[in-house]
């Protein structure tokens, strides 16, 4: 399986997890630990977007800002309405 999704080309992203290679997935704590852990910020730092209300409450949980998606204007509404100290620190996060 592993071989399938490097084969995908996701060298876009700077971190990527895969819970079938991580033993743990959403709404498991665990799998939010390790995205943090990798990017190297903390909760705060970081928005969780995802379609699953489980999902957002897992990582709201740990202190990750979530957003329900329902649609892309509503996600970028959502965003903007972030505090500016949280906007700023996501924009400073290298």
């Amino acid at each position: 399986m592993m071989d399938y999704f490097n084969e995908q080309g996701y060298d876009m992203f700077d971190v990527t997890i895969f819970s079938c290679a991580e033993g743990a997935r959403k709404p498991e704590q665990w799998i939010y630990k390790i995205a943090l852990d990798r990017l190297q910020v903390m909760p705060r730092e970081t928005v969780f977007i995802d379609d699953k209300e489980e999902n957002i409450a897992a990582a709201v949980g740990l202190g990750i800002h979530g957003i329900l998606f329902t649609s892309p204007g509503q996600v970028i509404k959502e965003l903007i309405a972030l505090p500016v100290n949280t906007v700023l620190e996501l924009q400073s996060t290298p």
